[in-house]
Parts: C-alpha cells; structure tokens; sequence
C-alpha cells in the first residue's frame, strides 16, 4: 500500500512539473504562427514560439533517433527525431553547425513516410526549450558540434500544439493526486494520535 502510494505522488508530481512545463511554453505561443527565415532566426529569436520557418534545408545525415526502452526493448511510440536544419541560402557544409533542430516524434516520421511528407522549406512548429531535449541525443549532437552550438540550437517540434487545456489538464490532474495523497495522509495520522490517545481500560477494583 505504501509502494502504491509513493507511486502516485511521483506521479502526480511528474505531471505538476509538466503541466506546469507545457503552461510555460504556451504562454509565449500565439495561434497565429510568426514567418520567419532561418537567416532571420540566427540573428534575433521572436517572443513567439509558434513559428513557421522559412529557407531551411535538413542535414538528414547527421539526424540523431532516441527512443526510451522497457526491459531492454524499445517502447512503442516514443521515438523522437532531431533533424538539424541549416540555411538552405548559405554556401555551407553538412558539417557546419546548425541553427536548428527539428523534433519529430514517430508517428509523425510514420506519416511523413505514408505520404505526409515533411516541407522543409517552410516548417510550421512550436520552439521548444532545452527540457525537451533527451540528454543521449544532446551528447550525440555535442560530439560532433561541440557544446557551446548545441546550446545556442533552437529546437522546434515539429507541429508542436498550441491552447492551454494539455498543459492545464495535467497540472490539475497532478495537484489532485497531490493534494489527496496529502489529505489522506494527514487523516490516517490523525486517526492514529486519536487511536493512541484513548486510555486504556482500568479493571475495577474488587471491594474486599
């Protein structure tokens, strides 16, 4: 029972921190996206961050795959992409760090793959920040960019949503199990100093 519950807290905990992660972003996020070329992008980053980004070009060969694994086996669905994106307009090498990283999850690479394909020269996203950035495939990036560039990397996911009701919806969520894990907690206590508290029975004593 004490696992289940320690279990829950975590959980709700997690989903605090990430509603509280989505809040964040989307309260820099318009519905109307901002049209900005990568040129643009490397000289100054808009406050919004719902963008659509022009003159890009992917350096597919250097895109770096994570997944998260159960058991030793990889879980389904929770592949991510990042695609570095580089000035299609610059006279650079595939080995020139990029400006941007483009996060794109599975089923988004499953979709590209059916038909859906991705239009590099315009690409609609929301910024992200470097929370949404799994560590492997950073140190993969860092080793072949250095680390100073990945840092200055804008990440974008790829068709990332836009509205408060995920980030709300979870936080809610979190501070409900939280919040009853607490009051639960704070009653069993209670009821235990009651318990201890009642003195216990004195046998009368037999008049001789």
């Amino acid at each position: 029972m004490t696992r289940l519950a320690l279990i829950l807290f975590i959980a709700g905990i997690y989903l605090i921190c990430s509603g509280s992660y989505d809040l964040f972003i989307q309260a820099g996020t318009s519905r109307q996206p901002t049209t900005i070329s990568v040129a643009e992008l490397e000289k100054s980053v808009p406050a919004n961050r719902h963008l659509v980004i022009t003159g890009g070009r992917p350096v597919v060969t250097a895109a770096v795959t994570f997944y998260k694994k159960q058991w030793g086996t990889k879980i389904s669905g929770s592949e991510i992409l990042f695609i570095p994106i580089v000035n299609a307009l610059a006279a650079t090498s595939d080995n020139v760090a990029p400006s941007i990283l483009l996060r794109v999850t599975e089923d988004q690479v499953e979709a590209a793959k059916a038909g859906q394909k991705i239009n590099f020269g315009s690409i609609e996203g929301v910024r992200t920040t470097s929370m949404d950035f799994e560590d492997k495939a950073r140190q993969r990036l860092v080793d072949t960019y250095g680390e100073a560039a990945v840092d200055k990397m804008v990440i974008l996911a790829y068709h990332g949503g836009v509205g408060m009701g995920g980030g709300l919806g979870k936080l809610a969520g979190g501070l409900a199990i939280v919040g009853g894990m607490i009051a639960a907690f704070i009653f069993t206590r209670k009821s235990k100093q009651q318990t201890s508290a009642v003195p216990s029975a004195v046998p009368p004593t037999l008049a001789r």
